[in-house]
């Protein structure tokens, strides 16, 4: 779970099916846009929708009696915001942002966050506009303000990102050369009202990405209609409490930044204890075995002992019949015989029956 040194009191995370995914640290990280953000990796499952789920334990957190305002902003320019009262913060219960929400001439849409996979190619020509362009790929920041609350003004036009308790940054307050960091290499573009992906068909080149282990993006999904019944909006009130970065990338790409241990190769059976063996693991091994056997009989190069094939097939039937005569002898023997021990004898060697 995410907590900013800053604002202790206020958990943020990003889960997938109700889930939190496990966030890993990079002590070598560092961030020059957001110097002092809290940064977490997790891992992107690609086509997984997600959320960005966040609560509060009031006994700590320091603005329990102001209200806050929560604002996510996706790599493709998506995002979305909600506020909490002090009644919202002092209730333990998480609180989730589920969908990227926008307005367009007909009125507000929502949208599903969803991870999608990168392809990287080496023999794709390098789009040369993309450089520059992405600092922000592979990252979900969330931003946490102190805010005032005012009557909600309906316009024919709603702005970008509006929702319900959609935040305005006041003129003079958080904006300029500061806050347009936030917006480093993808200021937020809209393409007719749609946001629209770093990369819009997925595909770049690897010449582009210059090593760096980026594997996903974050786009969104068809807009559904949306109706914001809320009264009232928020106005950010200064800087920003608290920024998080979850930066998603691959389970490959987690395991090459050493961030997750590789999957260890599993002990062959003939190396294991026998104790830890199964039953299935038991037969497993002497099936193998059998097959080992086998293949050193009849898989043998003849020609590494200085005999032909010819030879070789000729000695394994040269050694079927003296099986086969000896068969015949031991029976005749037995029939004949009171009951005692009978010896057998075959050239170098002897039988007892």
């Amino acid at each position: 779970m995410a907590i900013h040194p800053c604002l202790p009191g206020m958990v943020v995370n990003v889960n997938v099916d109700h889930q939190n995914l496990p966030e890993h640290d990079d002590d070598e990280a560092t961030d020059g846009t957001y110097p002092t953000a809290c940064v977490k990796y997790i891992e992107a499952i690609t086509g997984a929708r997600f959320h960005i789920a966040f609560r509060f334990d009031a006994e700590i957190f320091p603005y329990v009696d102001s209200n806050v305002s929560v604002e996510v902003t996706l790599d493709c320019g998506a995002g979305s915001e909600t506020y909490c009262e002090p009644r919202h913060i002092r209730q333990p219960s998480c609180k989730l942002i589920e969908w990227a929400v926008r307005g367009t001439k007909n009125g507000l849409v929502k949208q599903a966050m969803v991870f999608s996979e990168l392809t990287i190619s080496e023999d794709l020509a390098p789009d040369k506009s993309l450089i520059g362009k992405l600092a922000a790929l592979g990252t979900i920041r969330v931003e946490v303000y102190k805010a005032d609350l005012e009557p909600r003004v309906p316009s024919r036009r709603p702005a970008v990102h509006s929702v319900p308790g959609q935040a305005k940054k006041r003129s003079g307050r958080w904006r300029g050369k500061d806050r347009g960091k936030g917006k480093v290499g993808h200021p937020a573009s809209m393409v007719d009202g749609e946001p629209t992906p770093l990369i819009p068909d997925g595909r770049v080149s690897e010449k582009v990405l210059k090593g760096t282990a980026l594997t996903h993006q974050a786009t969104v999904g068809p807009a559904i209609p949306y109706v914001n019944y809320n009264t009232t909006q928020s106005v950010h009130t200064g800087r920003p409490l608290a920024i998080f970065l979850f930066k998603y990338r691959s389970r490959a790409a987690l395991q090459a930044l050493h961030l997750i241990p590789r999957t260890p190769s599993p002990v062959p059976l003939e190396d294991r204890p026998v104790e830890e063996l199964t039953i299935d693991d038991m037969r497993e091994l002497i099936r193998r075995q059998r097959v080992i056997a086998k293949a050193s009989i009849h898989l043998r190069d003849p020609e590494a002992n200085g005999h032909s094939i010819s030879q070789v097939k000729g000695s394994a039937a040269a050694e079927t019949k003296v099986k086969t005569e000896v068969k015949r002898e031991r029976e005749a023997l037995v029939d004949e015989s009171d009951g005692s021990d009978v010896e057998l004898r075959y050239g170098a060697g002897s039988l007892w029956l």
